[in-house]
């Protein structure tokens, strides 16, 4: 898509997000609001909506999340237009790993609400549960490193596979474990995000591979899971190991008996 064709499609984005704050009786100014603040901090837009009834902070929720995605859209245009002609690493790898991470979360686990934050160092990465005990109004603040982009969507690990089901991984550190290199095998010291009913907790676990993963060869690649590179986690580095050497002999057996 060309020069034009992008700057039209966003103008008629950022009509269609002032169009619905006017529908709303929202106020324009409110959109940055939503841009860089959390659904449960916004009391001022509140007011706007019945959240005190489950139905009324539905709305409320698809109204935050339908102009937050045009405001992230564009925001992102626009910032690689201005990266383009400045030199401004810190803001582009903010820009990428905000827009993929809420993007990653979104296709991977649709049924929980989910806030992106950009950490200011590395202690805050983690996660933060908001209205837990709520049954319609609970959400999970993911806090990610500003290197998120780089660090972990690009090597292909964003989503992987447990035992438990799949995890969204806030940060992979490569460690050497000299036994699981010998083997091919690549290790990470992993802090995941679980998701459970709704709400996603921190954790600590290691993740091994067979090769290189990438952004294009990611670990998983499709929200059924099935389109995945081998790999295991799990909490300590000899489990994760055996547990991938397993999978490997079944699946040599299979080609084998095929």
């Amino acid at each position: 898509m060309d020069a034009v064709k992008n700057y039209k499609m966003m103008e008629l984005a950022k009509k269609q997000m002032l169009d619905t704050c006017d529908a709303w009786g929202v106020p324009h100014k409110m959109a940055k609001d939503i841009r860089i603040a959390s659904r449960h901090n916004l009391d001022g837009l509140k007011d706007y909506f019945d959240t005190e009834t489950s139905q009324g902070f539905k709305v409320y929720g698809a109204f935050y999340d339908y102009v937050d995605d045009l405001m992230g859209a564009i925001s992102s245009y626009r910032n690689s237009r201005s990266l383009r002609e400045t030199y401004n690493p810190m803001g582009k790898h903010k820009v990428l790993t905000k827009d993929q991470a809420r993007s990653t979360l979104g296709e991977f686990f649709p049924r929980s609400n989910t806030d992106v934050h950009i950490a200011t160092s590395s202690k805050e990465v983690g996660t933060e549960q908001n209205n837990p005990k709520s049954s319609w109004n609970k959400s999970t603040d993911i806090i990610v490193s500003i290197s998120w982009y780089r660090a972990v969507f690009q090597r292909g690990l964003a989503i992987i596979n447990s035992s438990k089901g799949k995890r969204f991984v806030l940060s992979a550190k490569p460690i050497d474990v000299k036994y699981c290199q010998e083997e091919g095998m690549t290790v990470y010291r992993v802090t995941a995000v679980a998701f459970k009913n709704g709400l996603g907790t921190s954790e600590i676990g290691y993740l091994c591979t067979y090769g290189d993963t990438s952004q294009h060869n990611p670990a998983v690649a499709t929200a059924d899971g099935k389109d995945a590179i081998p790999h295991s986690y799990s909490d300590t580095v000899t489990k994760a190991y055996k547990l991938l050497r397993q999978r490997a002999v079944r699946n040599m057996t299979k080609m084998f008996n095929t």
